[in-house]
């Protein structure tokens, strides 16, 4: 009995070759040839490739035709068919079915990151982003856990963030936050949402949670450093000082995070109020003494990367609308940024 795999294999090498590399119909023919001989396994991989062909040839129907074949065969396979089929539908306009494909994607493989990527991406981007709760809310009662909602809500923000859509992130973290019941998420779900909110330029309301926390935790490390940080981003540069100095002198500092939270943004505030460089190379020298994480510090040099550039934009975009001492905070500002950059 012939090996089917191997059989695909060759239909698929067939397929490749460089006398028909640029015909997709030819293409698509190879890849149909004895289709149904094969696994169904084999023929949804068969029929979604046939239908990817046909996407690039711009034949958008017939594309959705063999994509829904490939479903019929073998819904669980993969997410990436579904993704296809209502990328190929959005195409066409056809922003219900979309949707619609997505939902059942999502209802056949609810934990794959892939698929959730795809379906934030395309509800935004459709101005359907009203629609995650009940949306994200059928996903975990199809999960079958309520407490996995306060997961699924800092997921979607994650998302979000990840795309740099901060606005919308914050009130999926908000919720995850407040739906949460398991404490050993808690300090990550409220470190992600308060860092979502000064990115959002919320930075009031963020110093307005970390107050929240201090009144019954007056020495909680990432609140204390973390308002610091806000003092500096509302211009309190002297303010900003004098409570990181309360923080190192009281070894309150936030431990095991390559000095991120305490150490980086009192260096950038040292920068700014222009110190001897003496005083700065004490904590420039116990940031580098931690930081032997390569992906750490691509992390914080990204962070402060965009910091920088945000700046600058608001530089250009206001120079002259704003007052002279904004203007020269905003100044000094990106040149202390622009140092931190260079050292981490």
């Amino acid at each position: 009995m012939a090996d089917k795999s191997l059989d695909l294999q060759i239909y698929r090498d067939l397929a490749r070759r460089p006398s028909i590399k640029n015909d997709l119909e030819r293409k698509r023919r190879v890849l149909q040839t004895r289709i149904l001989k094969l696994s169904p396994k084999d023929s949804n991989d068969s029929y979604e490739r046939i239908g990817k062909l046909l996407f690039d040839a711009g034949k958008i129907k017939r594309c959705i035709f063999q994509l829904k074949k490939a479903i019929i065969v073998s819904p669980y396979f993969l997410p990436k068919t579904h993704i296809a089929l209502a990328t190929a539908f959005r195409r066409l306009k056809k922003y219900d079915q979309c949707i619609s494909v997505i939902q059942k994607g999502l209802d056949y493989h609810p934990k794959n990151h892939e698929l959730h990527r795809f379906s934030i991406k395309t509800l935004d981007e459709l101005g359907k982003t009203k629609d995650f709760d009940s949306f994200y809310q059928g996903i975990a009662k199809i999960m079958k856990d309520p407490a996995n909602i306060s997961t699924l809500y800092f997921k979607i923000a994650e998302l979000l963030a990840s795309c740099g859509r901060y606005d919308k992130a914050v009130p999926n973290y908000q919720r995850a936050v407040e739906t949460n019941t398991l404490q050993s998420s808690s300090e990550l779900f409220f470190s992600r949402y308060t860092q979502a909110l000064i990115r959002a330029g919320r930075v009031e309301k963020a110093i307005n949670q970390f107050e929240q926390i201090l009144k019954t935790d007056p020495n909680h490390r990432f609140s204390l450093s973390k308002r610091a940080y806000c003092y500096y981003l509302l211009g309190k540069v002297e303010k900003a000082f004098e409570e990181f100095e309360y923080i190192i002198q009281n070894n309150l500092h936030v431990e095991d995070d390559y000095g991120g939270t305490t150490f980086l943004p009192f260096v950038l505030v040292l920068y700014h109020l222009e110190k001897d460089e003496k005083i700065i190379k004490q904590y420039k020298e116990r940031i580098h003494l931690h930081m032997n994480s390569i992906e750490k510090r691509d992390e914080l040099k990204s962070f402060y990367s965009q910091e920088e550039l945000l700046t600058r934009h608001f530089l250009i975009l206001n120079s002259n609308r704003v007052d002279k001492e904004t203007k020269e905070f905003h100044v000094k500002k990106q040149q202390a940024l622009n140092k931190v950059i260079g050292f981490i």
